[in-house]
């Protein structure tokens, strides 16, 4: 697990959004068109998030609006120390249920019926204390909110880390704690912008339910914020698919081809090609091929001279050398092109031992004792240079380029 993928991870969106959110909100004080952009904040952050869920298909999305934006909709019109049937004490035992709940359920089809059960459950936790109102006069209601939900306070434990009259008990503080704990195992599992913004939201949503100090404004700020970060990150996730290649790393061609469309001037534009890489996929499979393709990317990525990478399509890349005539460019292309060739690249295990008649081991000579074989890895480039030029006349200049390097023995740059 990469240390710098997990911190991009978690600042970007995620942590520039709530930074940038909680600016604003301390901003003293607040010029009136903040303040009325403030105001409409809750149903911006509903409306967009209901429009990119249906969009993208994303019923998890929808789910956590309804339960987030619910509880701060209802904090929001509920007075403080009301006895109506849902209060503070309540939400801080429900809303970090039903996120742990969200967190561990499937992905699904928006109509489809695992939808509209997981919709029926939310529904059911809002309509089961209004039948238990008023279908007893409040006395279950009180029963369970008074005797099992609040037997007593956690402030009668630690008074300097709850308000007496807050409400704050072990059930909800555990809840609370197994929610964010399974947000953060499943973000160091698999860091990405939608798992940084799961986590940001279970945080953002226990400073809301429970921080002893916060006003109910700050505590429905911090809720719409905890909203807005999946919604946002949901964002950051769709722009990376669609620019950003998922087995190398790289920027893909979408990107290198928008990224041509804004280069004036002079630049050279390189086509790089694994040298058999069919054979690799054909002797080894296709698992050790895609292993080489990350790896020659990785090493692409650091090209020296200011060059760029990108993912062509299948073994072909493309390195960009923005304001660079072709001449100065060729000694950091060697250099490239030598280091890959001097990488060593291990394949571990791609050859069992086979058994004879009797069941007895053998091993076949061409396999080595440790399980390991080398590979040989090196690329082939076709340089191009260009100014005013149309990107598909570059292109085709370099492709015979590289045509000429691999018909005049591969591993070499023309």
């Amino acid at each position: 697990m990469s240390v710098s993928r997990v911190i991009i991870s978690l600042l970007l969106p995620g942590g520039l959004v709530v930074a940038l959110a909680l600016g604003l909100f301390a901003w003293q004080p607040r010029p009136s068109y903040l303040q009325s952009f403030l105001s409409l904040l809750p149903w911006l952050v509903i409306a967009f998030g209901a429009l990119l869920g249906w969009r993208f298909r994303r019923s998890r999305l929808l789910l956590m609006l309804l339960m987030v934006m619910g509880t701060e909709r209802l904090l929001a019109a509920l007075p403080a120390g009301s006895p109506v049937f849902y209060t503070l004490a309540w939400l801080r035992l429900l809303l970090p249920l039903n996120l742990l709940w969200w967190q561990l359920v499937a992905e699904s089809e928006l109509l489809s019926v695992a939808c509209l059960r997981r919709l029926l459950f939310i529904l059911g936790q809002v309509l089961l204390p209004l039948v238990l109102w008023f279908s007893t006069q409040g006395q279950l209601w009180y029963w369970i909110q008074h005797d099992w939900l609040l037997p007593q306070p956690l402030s009668s434990y630690c008074p300097t880390c709850c308000h007496p009259i807050d409400g704050c008990t072990t059930q909800a503080l555990i809840a609370m704690a197994l929610c964010l704990l399974t947000a953060l195992i499943r973000f160091l599992r698999q860091p990405g912008p939608e798992r940084g913004a799961q986590l940001w939201l279970v945080g953002l949503a226990g400073c809301a339910l429970f921080w002893p100090t916060f006003s109910l404004p700050w505590r429905n700020y911090l809720l719409q914020i905890a909203a807005l970060v999946p919604v946002i990150a949901l964002l950051e996730s769709s722009h990376a698919m669609a620019y950003r290649d998922e087995l190398t790393g790289l920027n893909s061609r979408r990107a290198l081809m928008e990224f041509l469309q804004r280069l004036r001037g002079h630049y050279t534009l390189v086509m790089v090609d694994i040298d058999h890489f069919k054979s690799v996929n054909d002797t080894h499979g296709h698992d050790v091929g895609d292993q080489v393709l990350k790896r020659v990317a990785s090493l692409l990525a650091q090209v020296t001279g200011g060059g760029r990478a990108y993912r062509y399509g299948g073994e072909e890349f493309t390195l960009i050398f923005p304001r660079r005539r072709r001449e100065p460019v060729l000694s950091h292309l060697e250099s490239l092109r030598q280091r890959i060739e001097d990488t060593p690249f291990v394949i571990r295990g791609t050859q069992r031992p086979r058994k004879n008649s009797q069941g007895i081991t053998k091993r076949s000579r061409s396999s080595r004792a440790d399980g390991q074989k080398n590979l040989q890895i090196t690329v082939s480039m076709g340089v191009a240079e260009g100014r005013g030029i149309a990107p598909d006349l570059l292109f085709k200049q370099a492709d015979q380029a590289l045509y000429r390097a691999k018909k005049t023995g591969r591993n070499r740059i023309c």
